[in-house]
């Protein structure tokens, strides 16, 4: 036990006391410790948005497969020479569309649609790609067209699918782009919104 003085009336007191016995003035009064600043913090929101841009990334590759799948067999009947028609033929194949395929699926079939389609089914990727280059509040920016272009895309494959140039040539094909372009909207939601949950933004 050690003697020290009192920072108020100045006596000696013992410096185990947490009053002084003389006036009564505090001494050694319990500070209350600081909170512990968590060292981890950072790693942890660093590794939450590492996990958020692998679903983004994973996103961008699949609309990325989408499009590459469906652009090249469009370009393959939009940009093919047509054949020949075989002579003497003793056959004659007749193809009978159904009859809910609206005007606008028949535009969809002709040149100036499908050149409309190679345009709608690059925007996935393109939003996608840019969904995951992007940093903070931009992502909530372009996570809503690419969203939509993702759905976008889906429905008008949905109506290509219905033409007469689909079911005569490529008409299965177009089931797996769909799938990707919808996978790829919602990893795009999940990642985008993992993205900023629990996370301070700068």
């Amino acid at each position: 036990m050690a003697i020290i003085n009192c920072p108020e009336c100045g006596k000696e007191i013992s410096d185990k006391t947490k009053t002084c016995i003389h006036c009564g003035c505090p001494v050694n009064e319990e500070k209350p410790e600081a909170e512990p600043i968590a060292s981890n913090s950072v790693v942890i929101i660093e590794d939450h948005k590492k996990s958020a841009q692998k679903k983004l990334l994973i996103s961008t590759i699949l609309s990325l497969i989408g499009t590459i799948t469906i652009d090249s067999v469009l370009a393959s009947l939009l940009f093919s020479f047509e054949r020949e028609p075989v002579k003497d033929a003793d056959v004659n194949i007749t193809v009978s569309q159904p009859e809910h395929i609206s005007s606008f699926a028949k535009f969809l079939e002709g040149d100036a649609g499908m050149m409309f389609l190679l345009f709608i089914f690059l925007l996935p990727f393109v939003f996608s790609l840019v969904l995951f280059i992007v940093k903070n509040k931009s992502k909530k920016f372009f996570c809503i067209p690419a969203v939509l272009f993702c759905f976008v895309a889906a429905t008008f494959l949905i109506l290509f699918n219905m033409t007469e140039s689909s079911t005569l040539c490529f008409g299965p094909i177009f089931y797996a782009p769909i799938v990707l372009f919808i996978i790829s909207a919602f990893l795009n939601i999940i990642g985008t919104k993992e993205y900023f949950n629990n996370a301070e933004q700068k």
